[in-house]
């Protein structure tokens, strides 16, 4: 047969002959459920630096207008590169407006599917055309909001001199949409800014979507203060969406405090994840106030304390987790006042820059048999006490009742185990063990533990080493109680290991002895700052099935690595990003290349 009597007309990798496109045969609908797709697919990676030029007017012009007015004219009159360099601008659009710009069907289709439109933007310096062009298509889609404006000190809210507020416009239109707003983020560096974020959300009737709500504050540094800096705005007269968020659950307060009362923030109920960070002392939660808001949130999955948490002199604490809402006022010795609270639910805590005293008694207080993240990083550098505690049945179950009946909201029974035999994920940052036989007996609770990110400048290395490159025991340490036996493995389940301060030999080592010992690591992190020579990354690479470097200035906020978070992956869809994805960048590159190569061939 000659390739003349092939039939191709099926290929799917053959373009159709003439001028007709399948693609315009879909109906409508099926097109618009496409494009979404699409845009759940991309959203995540998109580029918050994008400015209001990247989404065109709503008229019907075509993609070469668009694609001309911002030609940077590397391409001149050469048709081939001026075309190249058409195709490189289409790539760096967001999703969205990459369809709005194929053809008028494909565009009329885009611009009018709301679901294309819905993640609002304030951010950077105004105006905020592509907000409000967003805000537009968006109908009353349900919202995800950014605020996150560059603002001068003197932006209130508040108009001054005939001169509107940016701030003001920003809170007036967003007011309009709470009705169907699904997430909130405000972010700002003055907190007169932040009251008047607060003061308008506090007009506002109601917020019966909103699910998710983020406020940050951060001109104070996140140190220690004994008294909030704003005294005139400390107190809040009203309350935010008049009490009515039904179906929030997700809150995190960066700097902003609020009243936190169950009468006075009706809200902070139902909660799944719950972070409070950089607090003045003066303006955190009561115990009783903390307790009622856990109390109110049987099914809380993540709670993050930074530099923040109940208030007061944990010796002065009643001994257990009272629920203030069925005993405003339990007599310190009275049962209900010293029974534990359990979080039947709680399956990620994070403590950092808290005092590891009142961090044990808050702990002491609590239940956690579903707990299987935990990240520390105490101002004192000392977790012995909470390590040993955590470690004890006690951190789990309690001998006043049976398990079922301890159980909130018909949760499973609570196993009889420690809180640290149950941990998938564990990150310590300066922990300092007691003795080299302290660290032994903490690791060998750990047996199920999967993921671990340890920094090695804190703690005799020596100790870390004999532990995670499983070394032979050194002589005469059998005789020492509690020492590792010969031939014992620690960490059996581990696979993924994040090392900060340390050293090539050193995680060589590591890797090494796990292979010999039959559970090699598949997944292996390290700071950025490691210098590693060619041969020695190779040999990494080929030792492990995954080999990734973070920057360990911005690992210090994030928790427990590799571990989903709801603030990340759930329900925050907003990524900063200085620079195209690195896929973007190659392809980049590899153009040059081609423009290079054509260049010498024309030469």
């Amino acid at each position: 047969m000659s390739g003349d009597d092939i039939n191709l007309s099926n290929n799917p990798f053959v373009p159709p002959q003439g001028e007709r496109c399948p693609i315009n045969d879909l109906p409508p609908e099926l097109l618009d459920h496409i494009f979404s797709l699409g845009w759940v697919a991309d959203r995540d990676h998109e580029d918050d630096d994008d400015d209001f030029e990247d989404v065109p007017s709503d008229s019907d012009s075509d993609t070469s207008s668009f694609v001309s007015s911002h030609s940077d004219g590397s391409g001149g009159d050469d048709p081939v590169r001026r075309q190249k360099a058409e195709e490189r601008l289409l790539r760096r659009l967001p999703f969205n407006t990459l369809v709005s710009q194929i053809c008028k069907r494909w565009r009329t289709a885009a611009v009018s599917n709301a679901l294309l439109w819905n993640h609002i933007d304030f951010t950077g310096e105004p105006p905020f055309e592509k907000a409000y062009t967003y805000l537009e298509r968006a109908k009353q889609s349900p919202l995800w909001i950014r605020i996150n404006p560059d603002l001068d000190e003197d932006d209130d809210g508040n108009d001054r001199d005939d001169e509107p507020s940016s701030l003001g416009e920003i809170m007036e239109t967003v007011l309009a949409h709470m009705d169907h707003c699904y997430s909130l983020f405000v972010n700002v560096s003055y907190y007169p800014q932040m009251h008047f974020v607060l003061r308008s959300l506090g007009m506002c009737p109601g917020a019966p979507l909103l699910e998710v709500l983020q406020l940050e504050h951060d001109d104070e540094g996140g140190g220690e203060h004994e008294l909030f800096e704003h005294a005139a705005l400390k107190v809040q007269d009203f309350v935010l969406f008049h009490g009515h968020a039904p179906r929030l659950h997700v809150v995190s307060l960066w700097g902003v405090h609020l009243p936190w009362a169950r009468d006075k923030s009706p809200y902070l109920a139902g909660l799944t994840d719950f972070q409070l960070a950089y607090h003045a002392r003066e303006v955190r939660p009561t115990f009783l106030e903390f307790a009622g808001i856990l109390h109110a949130s049987p099914d809380l999955r993540v709670l993050s304390l930074s530099t923040s948490g109940p208030s007061g002199d944990p010796a002065e604490w009643p001994k257990g987790m009272p629920n203030p809402a069925a005993l405003p006022s339990p007599a310190a010795d009275s049962p209900a006042a010293a029974a534990p609270l359990v979080l039947a639910r709680l399956e990620e805590l994070l403590l950092n820059c808290v005092d590891s005293a009142r961090a044990l008694a808050l702990v002491q207080r609590l239940r956690l048999p579903a707990l299987t993240s935990l990240a520390l990083d105490f101002e004192d550098d000392d977790a012995n006490a909470f390590m040993r505690y955590l470690g004890s049945p006690e951190s789990v179950t309690s001998d006043s009742a049976s398990a079922s009946e301890r159980a909130p909201g018909g949760g499973p029974p609570l196993p009889k185990k420690s809180v640290l035999a149950g941990l998938a994920a564990l990150k310590l940052v300066e922990f300092h063990p007691d003795t080299d036989v302290a660290l032994i007996e903490i690791v060998r609770d750990l047996a199920a533990l999967e993921a671990l990110n340890v920094d090695l400048q804190y703690g005799p290395e020596e100790a870390w080493l004999d532990v995670l490159a499983l070394r032979p025991p050194r002589p005469g340490a059998a005789q020492v109680e509690g020492q590792r036996e010969e031939g014992e493995v620690l960490l059996p389940r581990l696979t993924t290991l994040t090392i900060a301060n340390g050293d090539y030999d050193v995680v060589r080592e590591i890797v090494e002895g796990r292979i010999a010992a039959g559970v090699p690591l598949k997944r292996l992190l390290l700071e950025q700052d490691m210098l590693l020579q060619e041969e020695e990354e190779a040999w990494l690479r080929e030792h492990v099935d995954v080999l990734e470097f973070f920057d360990n200035e911005e690992q210090t906020e994030a928790g427990i690595e590799n571990e989903d978070h709801a603030f990340d992956d759930d329900v925050e869809f907003w990524v900063d990003m200085d620079d195209l994805d690195e896929d973007d960048d190659e392809d980049e590159e590899e153009e040059e290349e081609e423009e290079e190569d054509e260049d010498e061939a024309d030469e």
